[in-house]
């Protein structure tokens, strides 16, 4: 696992490898709520990224990069596949 800061703007994404899967968090600031919402996006290299889940939640932005690898982690390892059509 090496993960990747790939935007830092108004939202943040982070890539990560895991298995023969790609796994993009995807959050930023929310100021109403002090919270940072996030996005977990699940794909093979080849393949479009599909988001999985709803949107999660977290007080920092290490928490929903934390929570959100984890949520895409168990998503592959739960035996779905992402394979596009």
């Amino acid at each position: 696992m090496a993960r990747r800061q790939i935007e830092n703007s108004h939202r943040q994404v982070m890539e990560d490898d895991y298995r023969d899967h790609l796994i993009h968090v995807v959050t930023g600031y929310e100021i109403r709520s002090d919270k940072w919402p996030f996005h977990v996006y699940v794909g093979l290299r080849i393949v479009d990224m599909h988001k999985i889940g709803s949107v999660g939640e977290a007080d920092s932005i290490v928490e929903a990069y934390e929570k959100g690898f984890e949520a895409g982690r168990m998503f592959i390892d739960g035996g779905f596949s992402v394979r596009g059509g």
